[in-house]
């Protein structure tokens, strides 16, 4: 969400969002600037209608979902990616006082500290160069291109599981059918965050740290 309003005062004034906020109050500031509501299962078509009209100014498109950190992208989502737009990387960097991103469990804990920051310095920097699809690049291959050229400008990551995984691991059950195959492969072991925790206790770890499986005993 702060992504949306920082780049809303720098030029993106419209972007693609899910259907669910449309009925906010947020959903209808959105609608204002001629913003799209879309979802994996509806909303293609008015995703293609929009693109193609040149009347309607660019998408800002957050493939990524929302960041859980300020160094690590999840694998892109690849909606926008099967119409191979002309594509124009923006990042924003925050210089905050307190932790603005989700890392924790509590929503209510994660929105106490966006409001209490005190301060936040944002730099947003509209890269020059613009990424066009290959012929016959598939969507997720471009998207796929696309989040490394991202991440190697703000050496960051980019990672081979999706958001989903992220939201299933943060308490959010009903993402558990579409967990990608490399989460399930790699960490699903963990269990989700609450999970993970409880497990790191009994062995005295710090939950913060990616434990391999063999400091887990239990487990073999």
């Amino acid at each position: 969400m702060l992504d949306i309003l920082i780049g809303a005062g720098h030029g993106m004034n419209s972007c693609i969002s899910i259907a669910s906020v449309g009925d906010t109050v947020f959903g209808n500031t959105l609608k204002v600037s001629r913003s799209v509501y879309s979802q994996a299962d509806h909303g293609h078509e008015k995703l293609r209608s929009r693109l193609e009209n040149p009347g309607y100014p660019p998408l800002a498109v957050f493939a990524g979902g929302t960041p859980t950190n300020p160094n690590i992208l999840p694998r892109f989502r690849t909606g926008i990616f099967y119409y191979k737009p002309s594509i124009q990387i923006v990042t924003i960097k925050y210089f905050t006082y307190s932790n603005i991103y989700q890392t924790n469990m509590s929503w209510v804990k994660h929105v106490f500290n966006i409001l209490t920051c005190p301060f936040v310095i944002a730099k947003i920097k509209y890269h020059p160069e613009i990424q066009s699809a290959k012929p016959l690049e598939q969507p997720q291959d471009f998207a796929n291109r696309v989040g490394k050229l991202i991440a190697e400008k703000i050496k960051g990551e980019y990672t081979k599981y999706n958001f989903k995984d992220c939201l299933w691991f943060n308490g959010h059950d009903e993402y558990i059918s579409q967990l990608s195959d490399e989460f399930k492969r790699d960490h699903h072991w963990r269990g989700n965050n609450i999970e993970w925790q409880e497990k790191c206790k009994l062995h005295n770890l710090d939950p913060q740290y990616s434990w391999p499986k063999d400091m887990f005993p239990e487990l073999k």
